[in-house]
């Protein structure tokens, strides 16, 4: 292989793996948006789902309190 043919399968691959970065970074993103969805979700359901006065919440109810923080906590 010529030095000029190694230079094109370099250039090759680097484009190659270009693209597959942007491909990677779109699919971070996408996931990003996805956790952002799901965690504004498990919010709105863990305050609809809870009393209002902390002293009603039962022990299951604090639980899932404290595994869902955990949970959002261990995302990032």
């Amino acid at each position: 292989m010529s030095e000029y043919e190694h230079n094109e399968h370099l250039l090759d691959e680097i484009q190659r793996l270009r693209e597959s970065n942007f491909h990677l970074r779109e699919g971070c993103e996408e996931m990003k948006q996805r956790i952002k969805r799901l965690e504004e979700a498990g919010n709105a359901l863990l305050w609809y789902f809870c009393p209002k006065n902390t002293g009603d919440i039962s022990f299951l109810q604090s639980e899932a309190i404290k595994q869902w923080t955990k949970a959002k906590e261990d995302k990032l």
